[in-house]
Parts: structure tokens; C-alpha cells; sequence
């Protein structure tokens, strides 16, 4: 059983986000982690390390207004196994994260860049599967229902040839003329993988 989650960014986009706290039962912060292990190109390291604050400063916006209903961690074994799938975000080629170890709260996202396809600067990928047991099969069941969805993680693509800005002092306002707000369009595409888009049952609900 696969779960499919697809989110596009254009260039001329806007963003308009409602960010809430969920405070029915019992509940946790979420902590969106980013893995730089597929960023072939260099986009976030190096001299461009310091996008990673900018990236972090975009999470940590739904980092302290979310929470999640208690889930507990994933962690596959024997015949209990999972995986993201989603395209390479500096390549393009199709990628399988098997098997990750998942902790309570945990949001993995991939990260990288390319030149992306058409007016797209941003792509957020979730999708994933799952293969096991009663027990762990209902364990992602309960993710997806019509009133609630708690992401796993997934991909962001940016495009690597796109004007960007890079806000490191967030708090302040600045000019950026004939470029593109990457803080902005971080937080559009990151919310695309916690489930605001096409795809969740929580969300069409």
C-alpha cells in the first residue's frame, strides 16, 4: 500500500499559511529534521552552508506553533518495513529511502537543488510505503485518517538557477528586487510535506 503526496511550487507564487496548535489528548512538538546526504551540488554546503540557517528559521516557524497527537517512533524490523520515495532532489532520478529509523515527533526531509522543470522553483515530494504485520501496518494507517495526518518526512527540490534571497536576519525587512524569497518559499514547500496539499485525508476532510 503506497500513500502519494505530490506538491508543485511556480515561480509567480504566493503564500498564504494559517499555522495552529493541535491540543486534543495527548500531544508532542514536532522537530523537522533536514538531510543534506543527496545534495550533490553543493547548494547547502561549502561557502553555502549558511542556507541551512535559513532553511532551519523557516522550520522552526512550525516547530513552535505545532503539535502532534503522540506517535511513536518508527523502527523497522524483520518483516516490518517502510520506505519514502520521492525524486532525487539534485538529480532528478527516482529515489527510495528504505528503511529509516524514524524518532517520536521526528520530520525527515531530503534536500537539495537543480534546475527544475518549467516556472517550478520549489517541488515538495511525500510519498511512501509500508509492508508488515497487523500491528504495523495500523501503526501508518492511523497517520492518514480524516482527522488527522502525521507526516513522516519526504524531498524539497530548489532550483538551483533561480534569483534567490537569502534572509539570515528573519525579523527584519529588506528590499530583494528580481530575486526570490527562499525563506518564503521554504515554508511553502515544508508545509506541503506536513500536509497541506493534495493528498491527505485530514486535509480534504
Amino acid at each position: 500500500m503506497e500513500k502519494i503526496m505530490k506538491a508543485r511550487t511556480q515561480r509567480n507564487f504566493g503564500i498564504a499559511l494559517t499555522i495552529f496548535s493541535v491540543s486534543l489528548g495527548s500531544h508532542s512538538a514536532i522537530d523537522i529534521t533536514f538531510d543534506y546526504s543527496l545534495d550533490s551540488s553543493g547548494f547547502f554546503a561549502g561557502a553555502n552552508d549558511y542556507r541551512r540557517q535559513v532553511l532551519d528559521s523557516a522550520a522552526a516557524v512550525f516547530e513552535a506553533r505545532l503539535l502532534l497527537d503522540s506517535t511513536d517512533a518508527i523502527a523497522p524490523t524483520g518483516i516490518n518495513t517502510w520506505a519514502l520515495h520521492f525524486d532525487n532532489p539534485s538529480s532528478g532520478a527516482r529515489f527510495n529511502a528504505a528503511n529509516l529509523l524514524i524518532s517520536q515527533g521526528e520530520i525527515r526531509i531530503f534536500v537539495g537543488a537543480r534546475n527544475l522543470p518549467g516556472n517550478f522553483i520549489g517541488y515538495a515530494q511525500n510519498a511512501y510505503s509500508y509492508f508488515g504485520d497487523a500491528q504495523w501496518r495500523n501503526k501508518f494507517r492511523s497517520r492518514d485518517s480524516i482527522d488527522k495526518f502525521h507526516s513522516f518526512g519526504g524531498a524539497i527540490s530548489f532550483d538551483s538557477l533561480a534569483p534567490w534571497y537569502f534572509d539570515t536576519q528573519t525579523s527584519t525587512k529588506e528590499d530583494f528586487p528580481n530575486a526570490y524569497d527562499f525563506y518564503s518559499l521554504a515554508q511553502h514547500e515544508i508545509a506541503h510535506i506536513l500536509g497541506i496539499g493534495e493528498g491527505p485525508n485530514a486535509f480534504h476532510a
